[in-house]
């Protein structure tokens, strides 16, 4: 299942989204697109494989949470990536990559990386 149908199935959820090799922890919401940046996070959301559900049941103390291949999606992409970033190894762009995600980057920049990462 991708983080996308799973994201789907839990419509107004925060879900906490973590690497399967990197210590790394971002938030993707189940929320209807309705800007360009949301629709590059669920263009990403939608590459990632759910490797593990953490927790299906969030409650006011705990989010539901998965853990997702995104450094293995950075790294069968770092050759269409790597133009995005100044160092681009996957542990550099992993070590940036809850930032990305949170929106330290414009809209415009994220939209490139969902592109490059489905090309």
């Amino acid at each position: 299942m991708t983080l996308l149908e799973y994201i789907n199935a839990n419509m107004g959820e925060e879900i906490a989204v973590h690497d399967c090799d990197y210590e790394m922890e971002s938030y993707f919401y189940g929320v209807e697109p309705t800007d360009d940046w949301d629709r590059a996070m669920q263009k990403i959301a939608g590459l990632l494989e759910v490797k593990e559900i953490e927790s299906e049941e969030p409650s006011p103390l705990y989010v539901a949470g998965v853990t997702v291949n995104m450094s293995e999606l950075i790294e069968k992409n770092l050759d269409k990536v790597a133009k995005l970033f100044i160092i681009p190894t996957v542990d550099a762009i992993m070590n940036d990559m809850p930032n990305i995600l949170s929106g330290y980057v414009s809209e415009k920049w994220l939209i490139e990386f969902a592109k490059a990462l489905a090309s």
